[in-house]
C-alpha cells in the first residue's frame, strides 16, 4: 500500500518494489531485536509500559502518510531516499507491529495456561494472519478501495488492534502476580544457545526466503510474465511456516526427507539442461520443489526451536536469516550476476538439508569416490556433445546426460555432503551450457530485469526477461528498417504516414526506447528526445554491434535517462507535437504512467493541437479500457489500432501484432487517422478511472472486468 504511494513521486522503478520488500525485512529485524533486549532486561511491568507506549506512540503517525527529508531525486540511484523516507513515515508503525507478535507470544509463555509450555504455535496463527492480508489485498481491497479509504481502513484496524493489545496486557499482568508465573519468569534460562546452532537457524531462514525471490523472478521473466505471480510463491512461503510450527511435525520430517529429493531433482534437470516445457508444467514444478524446500527448512527450525525462555532468541535469528535472503536477492544478486544464477546456488545450498545424516557416517567408497567420478564423466559426455553443434538432438542429448546425473546423484540419496556435492556439479554443468550458447549475443542485468540480445538467422532480437522489445534484421540491405511492433504497414507506420504533413516539422518524445526502431521515422527537420528509465537499454540500443536504429537514424538524439513521468514534469509546457509512449508491457504495466494524473501531465506538455500514443500491445491486460475511461473523464478523443492478422511473409520479415491507442482534444487534431477504416473509435466505458489514489491490475485483466465496472 505505502509503495503506491511513493510510485508517483519517485517512479515505477522495481528498485522501489525491491527497496520496500527489503526495508519490511529490516524492520521485522530491529523489531524481534526489541524484543529480544526487552525481555532480557526488562522486568514484566516495565515491558508493559515500554510496548504499551510505542503501540500508542503509532498513533501520531495515523493516518499513514509520507515524511520525507528532501524532495524525491530524478535519478535512479534513489535507495537512500526510499529508506529513509520508509523509515521517518512507517519505522515507528512497523516496528510496533513486528515486535508486538514475538512478544505477545513470550508474555502467553510466562502465564498459567495449559498450552504456555509451548508458545510456538501461536507463530503458525500470526502467519495465516498475514497468508490472509495477502491474499485479501490484490483480490479484495485494492480493486474496490482507493489509497485514502485503505489507509482509513488500516487506521481503524490498528485502533482495534490497541484495544487487544492493552487486553493481552492486562492478562499478562494479572498472571505475572500470580506465584507460579513469577518464579518461571523469574527463573535462569537453559544453557546459551550454541553458535553453531544459530548459525544452522540463520541459514535454515535464508534459504527459503531468498529461494521465494529468485523463483518469483526466474518465474515472471524466464517462463511466463504472469500478473501477480509474485503471489503464489509468497502465499506457499507463508503456508510452509503455518504448516510447521502446527502438529505432526515428526511425520512430516520423516516423507519430506523420503520424498523431498525426488521433486527437487527434476528442478534441477530442467535448469542445468534448459530443457523448455509447457508453462503450466513448468511451473508446477518449480512451485512444488519451492514448496517442499521451504516446507523442509521451516520444519527443521520448528524441531530445532528451543524452550520458550529462548523465544525472542529464536525468531530474532530467523528474522536475521530472512533479512539475508531477501538482501542477497533482491540487492547483491542483480548487482554481481548477469543470470539468476542465485536461484541454482541457493538450490545447492538447500541440498544438504533434504535428507537426514546417516548413524552410521563412515566413509563409503561408493559414494563417496564413485558418485563424483560418475558426474565427472556425465559432464565431460556434456560438453563434448555441446561443442559439435553439428551432432543431431543435442537437447535432448542434453536432458539424457542431466537425467543420468540426477540418477547417480540419488545414490547419496542419505548422505547430505554428497547429494549437495552433487547437485552442486549439475548446477556446474548447467552455467557451462549457458556460456557455450552461441546465439547469445548480450546478457545483462541490474533492478529493471534481465536483458538479452540473441542472434537467430539474420535478425537481432532483443527480450527483457521473455518479453520481446524490439528486433532487427542485420543484411546491410534490411538495416534501419522498423520492424516487430513498429513496421511501416502497422499501425504506428500508418499514424506517421497518416499524419506525415503536420510532423513535418514536429518535436516528438518517445517514453521507452527499447531496441530503438521507432526512431527510424524520423526526419532531418523533426527533433526527437528519448526518455528511457533503464540505462542498459539506452546503452543495448546504441550499441552498433547490437543494433542499427539508433546509430543509423538518430545517434545525436538525447537520452533523458530516469522515471518518464518524472523527467517530463522539468520538461516546458507544451513542448511536444507529438509523445510515444511504449512502456507497457507483458505482466508489467508502470500503473503511474498511466493513471489520469500522469495523462493530464503528457497533455500539458503537448503543443495545441499535439496527440499521445500508446503502445499497448499486450499479453494480459485490456488496457484500452483503462485509457478510454481517462480520456472520457478528461473530455479527450480516443482512437484505437489492434492489429490482429499477419501472414507468413508478416512473420518471416520479423512482423508483430502491435496494438496502439492515440489520444487527442478533439477529433480535428487527429486527422486522418479518423478517417481511416483500420483506426476506430474507443467505445464508451463504465470503467473506474485510474488515478494516483486508485489503481488495481486485476480490474484491467479481461476475465475480471466486472470488478472495474
Amino acid at each position: 500500500m505505502f509503495a503506491k504511494v511513493l510510485l508517483p513521486h519517485l517512479g515505477g522503478a522495481p528498485a522501489v518494489w525491491n527497496t520496500c520488500v527489503v526495508f519490511y525485512q529490516l524492520i521485522l529485524l530491529a523489531g524481534y531485536y526489541y524484543v529480544f533486549l526487552l525481555r532480557r532486561w526488562a522486568t514484566p511491568r516495565v515491558q508493559l509500559i515500554v510496548h504499551l507506549a510505542l503501540v500508542l506512540v503509532v498513533l501520531a503517525f495515523l493516518p499513514l502518510r509520507i515524511h520525507a527529508f528532501s524532495p524525491a531525486p530524478l535519478n535512479n540511484g534513489a535507495i537512500l531516499w526510499v529508506l529513509v523516507t520508509l523509515t521517518l513515515s512507517l519505522g515507528v508503525p512497523l516496528l510496533a507491529l513486528t515486535a508486538t507478535s514475538p512478544l505477545l507470544q513470550a508474555w502467553f509463555g510466562a502465564t498459567t495456561h495449559e498450552r504456555a509450555h509451548d508458545p510456538y504455535f501461536l507463530y503458525a496463527a500470526s502467519n495465516a494472519g498475514s497468508l490472509l492480508g495477502l491474499l485479501c489485498y490484490p483480490f479484495a481491497l485494492e480493486p474496490l478501495l482507493g489509497i485514502r479509504e485503505q489507509g482509513s481502513i488500516w487506521t481503524v484496524g490498528y485502533a482495534v488492534l490497541l484495544l487487544l493489545v492493552f487486553a493481552c496486557a492486562a492478562v499478562f499482568f494479572r498472571s505475572a502476580t500470580l506465584p507460579a508465573a513469577q518464579d518461571a519468569e523469574s527463573a535462569p534460562a537453559d544453557e546459551p544457545i550454541q553458535l553453531r546452532r544459530k548459525m544452522r537457524w540463520l541459514v535454515l531462514a535464508f534459504i527459503p526466503a531468498s529461494l521465494m525471490l529468485s523463483a518469483t523472478t526466474y518465474i515472471s521473466t524466464v517462463i511466463a510474465p504472469i500478473p501477480l505471480i509474485w503471489v503464489a510463491p509468497l502465499a506457499l512461503y507463508l503456508i510452509t511456516l503455518i504448516l510447521a510450527f502446527s502438529a505432526g511435525l515428526e511425520a512430516r520430517l520423516a516423507r519430506l526427507r523420503r520424498f523431498g529429493p525426488w521433486f527437487v531433482l527434476p528442478l534441477v534437470v530442467i535448469l542445468a539442461a534448459g530443457v523448455s516445457l509447457s508453462v503450466p508444467l513448468m511451473i508446477f514444478i518449480h512451485l512444488t520443489a519451492f514448496f517442499l524446500i521451504s516446507l523442509t527448512c521451516h520444519s527443521l527450525l520448528a524441531a530445532d526451536r528451543p524452550p520458550k525462555a529462548h523465544l525472542p532468541e529464536f525468531y530474532l535469528w530467523l528474522a536475521a536469516g530472512g533479512a539475508a535472503g531477501g538482501l542477497f536477492s533482491a540487492i547483491i544478486a542483480p548487482l554481481i550476476f548477469r543470470t539468476l544464477l542465485e536461484y541454482q546456488l541457493v538450490l545447492v545450498l538447500a541440498a544438504f538439508f533434504l535428507r537426514e545424516p546417516p548413524k552410521d557416517n563412515t566413509p563409503s567408497r561408493v559414494q563417496d569416490w564413485y558418485l563424483p567420478l560418475g558426474l565427472g564423466a556425465a559432464l565431460a559426455l556434456f560438453i563434448s556433445f555441446r561443442f559439435h553443434p553439428e551432432m543431431p538432438n543435442v537437447a535432448i542429448i542434453s536432458l539424457i546426460t542431466f537425467s543420468v546425473a540426477a540418477l547417480i546423484a540419488l545414490v547419496a540419496f542419505r548422505r547430505p555432503l554428497a547429494f549437495a556435492v552433487s547437485v552442486g556439479a549439475m548446477v556446474a554443468c548447467g552455467i557451462l551450457l549457458d556460456a557455450t550458447t552461441e546465439n547469445t549475443l548480450y546478457v545483462a542485468r541490474n533492478f529493471f530485469g534481465q536483458h538479452t540480445v540473441l542472434s537467430r538467422g539474420p535478425f537481432h532480437l532483443f527480450y527483457h526477461g521473455t518479453t520481446l522489445h524490439g528486433l532487427e534484421d542485420m543484411r546491410p540491405a534490411h538495416q534501419r528498417v522498423p520492424l516487430s511492433y513498429y513496421t511501416h504497414s502497422g499501425p504506428l507506420g500508418q499514424m506517421f504516414a497518416l499524419r506525415a504533413p503536420e510532423l513535418a516539422h514536429a518535436s516528438i518524445g518517445v517514453i521507452g526506447l527499447g531496441a530503438g526502431s521507432e526512431l527510424c521515422y524520423r526526419t532531418p527537420e523533426q527533433r526527437w528526445t528519448i526518455y528511457e528509465i533503464d540505462p542498459i537499454v539506452d546503452r543495448i540500443a546504441r550499441d552498433q554491434s547490437l543494433f542499427k536504429y539508433v546509430s543509423g537514424c538518430a545517434q545525436d538524439v538525447p537520452t533523458v535517462l530516469g522515471d518518464a513521468r518524472l523527467s517530463l514534469e522539468q520538461a516546458p509546457d507544451a513542448s511536444y507535437d507529438l509523445l510515444l509512449l511504449d512502456a507497457y508491457s507483458s505482466d508489467y504495466v508502470p500503473v503511474h504512467l498511466i493513471t489520469r494524473e500522469a495523462v493530464q501531465l503528457y497533455t500539458a506538455k503537448l503543443t495545441d493541437h499535439g496527440i499521445l500514443a500508446f503502445h499497448v500491445s499486450n499479453r494480459w491486460f485490456a488496457l484500452q479500457r483503462v485509457l478510454g475511461s481517462i480520456s472520457q473523464s478528461l473530455g479527450m478523443t480516443c482512437y484505437l489500432n489492434f492489429e490482429q492478422v499477419l501472414t507468413i511473409d508478416d512473420l518471416r520479415r520479423g512482423k508483430s501484432t502491435s496494438d496502439w491507442i492515440v489520444l487527442a482534444r478533439s477529433d480535428a487534431d487527429l486527422g486522418a487517422i479518423t478517417q481511416d477504416h483500420r483506426w476506430r473509435k474507443c467505445p464508451p466505458t463504465n470503467f473506474r478511472v485510474w488515478t494516483d489514489d486508485y489503481s488495481s491490475l486485476v480490474t484491467a485483466i479481461p476475465v475480471v472486468f466486472k470488478i472495474g465496472n
